[in-house]
């Protein structure tokens, strides 16, 4: 393995390293760069000898890729956001597949992903991040009777709304929905919560939710989805969907 780089001036080899960079320092970049991280070509390292180079991969490819060792001990999925980035921190002649980052994401999501490892400029994901970054619902388990706090967050997240209703309200299926804020008080941790009212499919809801979800800003918070029968009390928070 080469020396890691990382003393190395990062030069931006193309749009998406140029967004990473300003999305370093300047946070209202962010939803720009992960907008650009999902439909750019990524590139991750593969030990698979019999590949010469780089391959582009459809996403229905089932193949090895090389994971790093991170300092708390586990280890995270390499990837690297241009293919020259793989010789100048691994070395030439190592091998590597590039795939669309949605789905190499996507393939790799259940564990943590490294983006850059071994350059001034990278981003770790753990798997409730990426879920959030792919819009995909984060399953949350309860191990015991947990009160969760309810509230209408005092700064309006208007974008998210926006997105919610477009999503679900042309869905006849849903017959109302609510986005709170939460406060879970074991974990210390705040995250969206969206109380739906719907006997629709759970894999129909996962996919409208995805459809919401895909780019928007979260300000660094999951999203929590609960599905309930239609009826009952009225949900906490903003309404995204007036019951009907």
């Amino acid at each position: 393995m080469a020396d890691a780089p990382a003393s190395q001036p990062f030069i931006p080899l193309n749009d998406l390293e140029a967004l990473l960079v300003r999305a370093a320092s300047d946070p209202e970049q962010r939803p720009a760069f992960t907008r650009a991280l999902l439909e750019s070509q990524l590139y991750a390292i593969t030990p698979d000898a019999g590949l010469e180079g780089e391959r582009i991969a459809p996403a229905e490819t089932r193949i090895s890729l090389v994971m790093v060792a991170l300092e708390d001990g586990s280890a995270a999925t390499a990837v690297f956001t241009a293919a020259e980035r793989v010789a100048q921190v691994h070395g030439a002649g190592t091998h590597y597949i590039g795939m669309l980052g949605r789905d190499l994401l996507g393939m790799v999501a259940e564990r943590p992903v490294l983006l850059n490892p071994g350059l001034s400029y990278g981003v770790l994901w753990g798997p409730d991040e990426l879920a959030t970054l792919l819009g995909r619902p984060v399953s949350r388990t309860i191990e015991h009777e947990t009160t969760v706090m309810l509230g209408t967050p005092s700064e309006r997240p208007d974008d998210l709304i926006m997105r919610l209703a477009e999503a679900f309200h042309p869905e006849r299926g849903v017959q109302a929905a609510w986005l709170a804020l939460a406060q879970w008080p074991e974990q210390n941790e705040f995250a969206w919560y969206l109380d739906i009212r719907s006997d629709l499919p759970h894999e129909r809801l996962n996919t409208l939710l995805a459809r919401a979800l895909d780019g928007a800003e979260l300000a660094g918070k999951h999203l929590d989805m609960r599905v309930s029968p239609p009826g009952g009390e009225p949900g906490a928070g903003i309404t995204v969907v007036a019951p009907r």
